[in-house]
């Protein structure tokens, strides 16, 4: 929680003044909400992923990995904070981009266990 707390995550800022973006860097919102996710905090998580998802910026190399793996942060920040609906769009997001993945791809495991557990509730 102590990495969480040292960002300050301004929502009045429009996402291009929160998270300085170029080709060679990472944004700051993915690595940010990654580490709130991973602490617990989904309600910083979910703020922060939003908002990258918001930062649609073609061409950036680390969009193709980036992307997917903030969807299902996305999706397990939204179950575990009860926003089930939002957490089965977010899959269905994630599900349509990657029809075409390797079916042993860890990523897309951790998406179908997320959705099993909706299927669930």
């Amino acid at each position: 929680m102590a990495v969480v707390s040292a960002f300050a995550l301004r929502a009045d800022l429009p996402p291009r003044h929160a998270s300085a973006v170029s080709a060679w860097r990472i944004a700051p919102l993915f690595l940010y909400g990654e580490a709130a996710a991973r602490a617990g905090d989904d309600a910083r998580a979910i703020a922060a992923l939003e908002r990258f998802q918001a930062l649609y910026v073609p061409r950036m190399m680390w969009r193709s990995w980036a992307h997917p793996r903030s969807l299902v942060l996305l999706a397990r920040a939204y179950e575990r904070s009860g926003a089930h609906g939002a957490a089965r769009a977010t899959l269905d997001r994630f599900f349509r981009a990657w029809k075409d993945a390797e079916p042993s791809d860890p990523l897309l495991a951790d998406a179908r266990a997320i959705r099993g557990r909706l299927a669930a509730r």
